[in-house]
């Protein structure tokens, strides 16, 4: 009987621990590596190299035993903060209002097509950050971020990015400006001929700006929507899990509606 890692400390580990394999590296070779079990229409060329926990280097694509996976990563929000600045200037107030994550991860699902692009299907569309100089495997470019250019790697059951693997454990942590606003305070003269005590005029913009080493890589999804499952009360099964540990309806993994900028134009009058 095999010990599952994730189950042999129940009691003391978090549910949303990332357990998966860990990858050391590419192997490129013109011949299927020793025991490499190959996949209809998938070449052994630049396909990776995971570490047993025993110390082991095998090539991806053999049979995988559940100890050879270790925790690397949580899914859980730590160290969220807030953060609110303000200062005035004469009759000029400047106010604004961080938010953000100090340490969370993600794992995209092998459906995560916001992600994987086309190594899920050959007809999805291809994030703009893949095209990147460096991101995707060629001879020349043998250290690339992306192995070999070929589809359904992530979704196909004998994918090469189907099972989680720590090269892709994502660092969602962020800090996003949530609020801005820029106003003024009108002279108390023309306050008083509208019969007011004062008058202030503003503008504010909410979700102005984020940052994340996400965006390193996968600048096309807001990082919020990546972690967060905003909508899992309007799925049929919200709690079911596929192999890889993401919800199988895709609720969050980048599918989510993004947070929208928005510019609003305002006035308060006291009387």
């Amino acid at each position: 009987m095999q010990k599952y890692l994730f189950r042999s400390r129940v009691g003391r580990l978090s549910l949303a621990l990332v357990v998966l394999f860990l990858s050391i590296g590419l192997f490129v070779d013109t011949r299927p590596a020793p025991g490499v079990v190959e996949a209809a229409g998938m070449s052994a060329h630049c396909d990776f190299t995971e570490q047993t926990t025993s110390g082991e280097n095998r090539p991806d694509l053999v049979v995988r035993l559940p100890g050879d996976r270790v925790i690397i990563g949580n899914t859980t929000p730590r160290y969220q903060y807030g953060i609110s600045l303000g200062a005035n200037y004469g009759s000029v107030f400047v106010s604004s209002f961080f938010q953000g994550v100090g340490k969370q991860d993600w794992y995209p699902s092998p459906e995560s097509n916001a992600f994987w692009g086309q190594y899920n299907r050959p007809y999805g569309l291809v994030p703009s950050w893949q095209l990147k100089p460096g991101m995707i495997w060629t001879p020349d470019n043998p250290d690339a971020f992306l192995p070999r250019y070929a589809s359904r790697l992530s979704n196909n059951a004998a994918g090469i990015l189907r099972s989680a693997q720590s090269k892709y454990v994502m660092d969602a942590s962020y800090i996003r400006l949530k609020n801005l606003q820029v106003g003024y305070n009108l002279p108390e003269r023309f306050s008083s001929r509208l019969g007011a005590q004062s008058t202030r005029i503003f503008v504010t913009g909410e979700n102005l700006w984020t940052w994340s080493p996400l965006y390193k890589y996968a600048d096309n999804i807001d990082v919020e929507n990546a972690t967060a499952p905003s909508d899992r009360q309007f799925v049929t099964n919200p709690n079911t899990l596929n192999p890889s540990g993401a919800f199988t309806d895709n609720s969050g993994d980048g599918y989510n509606y993004p947070m929208l900028r928005s510019f609003s134009l305002g006035a308060t009058i006291t009387f």
